[in-house]
């Protein structure tokens, strides 16, 4: 008896404990976000803007909340010019959601102390309709809980599969979301709402008007708008019209920028990727042009592009967010809103591109300044000063390019002295004379059903060859005929832009072979990458991967393959190499 006893005073101990730290917590709260141009900003009128953490059990995050719950995640996120995060805290079949609220409550607390807005979103409910058991149940504990915390923000429910369809009527969806509003706007009279959230486009104004003509005709009150948002995914399908069309009338947030890759025929797997095309940044372009608040759908992080990743779950990422390709283009297109003075991205040329030397080779550059004015460019490959423009359109001819591989960077300074280096351009010159030989055969570590061997040199930029995953046959050797004086290499690899992958070269006889080329490929898929390889003479050139790639797996793909020879060979056919 005496141990109960004590068992309930330490328990009524640790509630008190937690009421206590809510309070402290709470004093520190950042205000409540306002509506401010049909779309929500912060207190202090910056637009939200933001990425995405899960909790355990839900439907990104099955591997432990071991990074969710640091300080780090949630301080990292306004050193890249964020200002809040969406929490997707609980969803699909889970039943026990009341396990969920101490991890809730540490990440509302640690968002504030960060000075940091979070979405609580469940989603999608999978035991039925909005309104269903386990979606009632979430709101039922957390609505009131979190009312007072002016930094949260509800987001009733991801992409409902039966969300509202614009037919709806009286169905049981429509009603459900109905009801499911008024019992958290019961509850939470002051917190931001955040309504159907759909998939792939937002819908027409008037989908929007049935909502609000259901709400009062089965409430008997009418619907505000005053602290409540219309939430969607644009995912491809959304037009610029469309969303200015929604904006126009309703306040709105996009919830689910996407930052993952889809390309030459094939969807990868959500989840397995870190620098994504540029479609998909288009849409955080123009959620910038049109004023609309947004959140990414992965967790952004500095963490450099190739670190190994602290734990399985850091594969839902998206990487060197701040200085990386992604920033890169964000300044291309004048939106890159955390840089407070110069900016500059070379626009010319592309990266990995290819030149015979002597090369003459044209650079270019946009530079901006959103608060003064451009003094000069520089250009610069590596360390060395190239050349620098004081006027635009900045662009500079660097003539008498040896043969080698270079890195091409931009340096915008402003008269008031402050610099701005962009992201570096990574370009190769080869000999002339170069040719390229025909591939014989080859054999490989390991293939996958329908992605051979053969597909990694067919000519096709569109199919592929892939190992089975494992490390240990993460290669493939292709047999030229005959021995070739090989001087470069050219791959496309598979998910160049999202991903890199640790390779070697090698080029001999099938049994002694000479590494000619190691090193880490680029985050690229446009055209081919050039591997200036040291010249060797062999029948048979070898790619391996050294070790997992960006990813962290250790999956190898190739879209194509094309090897290069000085002069021709005098029993294989031929191609002049073309750039």
């Amino acid at each position: 008896m005496r141990i109960r006893v004590k068992h309930r005073l330490a328990q009524a101990a640790i509630v008190l404990l937690a009421a206590a730290w809510a309070l402290v917590a709470s004093a520190a709260d950042p205000a409540r976000p306002k509506i401010v141009n049909n779309s929500l900003s912060a207190a202090d009128g910056q637009k939200l803007r933001g990425d995405t953490l899960f909790l355990t059990g839900t439907t990104r995050n099955n591997r432990g909340d071991e990074f969710t719950l640091t300080p780090q995640a949630w301080s990292e996120n306004a050193a890249i010019g964020f200002n809040i995060r969406r929490l997707w805290a609980s969803g699909g079949t889970e039943a026990n959601n009341a396990a969920k609220l101490a991890k809730i409550d540490q990440c509302v607390d640690l968002a504030a102390r960060a000075g940091q807005y979070v979405i609580i979103v469940y989603g999608p409910p999978s035991d039925g309709p909005i309104g269903s058991n386990h979606h009632k149940e979430f709101w039922s504990l957390v609505a009131a809980r979190y009312k007072d915390r002016t930094h949260v923000i509800y987001e009733l429910a991801n992409e409902p599969p039966d969300a509202w369809p614009a037919n709806a009527g009286e169905t049981a969806a429509f009603t459900g979301g109905i009801s499911m509003a008024k019992m958290v706007r019961d509850s939470a009279l002051d917190t931001p709402i955040i309504l159907f959230s759909n998939n792939q486009n937002p819908r027409s104004p008037s989908y929007y008007q049935q909502f609000q003509d259901g709400y009062q005709a089965k409430h008997g009150v009418v619907w505000s708008w005053a602290n409540a948002l219309v939430g969607f995914h644009g995912y491809y399908l959304a037009s610029t019209a469309q969303m200015q069309a929604v904006k126009d009338r309703w306040p709105c947030i996009n919830t689910e920028t996407p930052t993952y890759y889809r390309g030459d025929g094939e969807k990868t797997a959500y989840g397995q990727l870190v620098y994504s095309i540029e479609d998909d940044w288009d849409e955080t372009v123009r959620m910038e042009q049109l004023g609309i608040a947004w959140i990414n759908f992965d967790h952004c992080t500095r963490m450099p592009y190739g670190e190994p990743a602290p734990s399985p779950w850091y594969r839902w990422i998206f990487r060197d967010f701040h200085t990386g390709p992604f920033a890169d283009y964000m300044v291309r297109k004048n939106v890159a809103w955390w840089v407070k003075g110069p900016a500059a991205a070379i626009t010319s040329p592309e990266n990995c591109a290819t030149f015979t030397a002597p090369a003459s080779v044209t650079l270019t550059a946009s530079a901006t300044d959103n608060s003064g004015t451009i003094a000069k460019v520089e250009f610069y490959s590596g360390a060395t000063k190239l050349g620098e423009t004081t006027a635009a359109p900045h662009s500079f001819i660097w003539n008498n390019v040896a043969v080698g591989s270079y890195a091409i960077t931009a340096k915008a300074v402003s008269h008031a002295g402050a610099a701005y280096t962009s992201y570096p351009v990574k370009i190769t010159v080869l000999a002339g004379g170069l040719a390229k030989a025909t591939i014989a055969d080859s054999t490989a570590g390991a293939q996958q059903k329908g992605n051979t061997k053969e597909r990694a040199y067919d000519g096709n930029l569109n199919t592929r060859w892939a190992n089975d995953g494992t490390l240990a046959t993460a290669w493939i050797q292709y047999d030229l005929g005959s021995a070739q004086p090989v001087a470069a290499v050219k791959i496309r690899p598979y998910n160049g832009r999202t991903m890199t992958y640790p390779i070697k070269i090698e080029v001999g006889d099938g049994l002694a072979m000479t590494t000619v080329w190691s090193g880490a490929t680029e985050w690229w898929e446009k055209t081919l990458q050039t591997f200036d390889v040291k010249d060797a003479t062999g029948r048979y050139v070898k790619i391996t991967m050294t070790g997992n790639n960006s990813h962290d797996d250790a999956w190898l793909g190739i879209y194509e393959t094309e090897i290069y020879v000085t002069g021709t060979s005098p029993d294989k056919p031929t191609t002049p190499l073309t750039h």
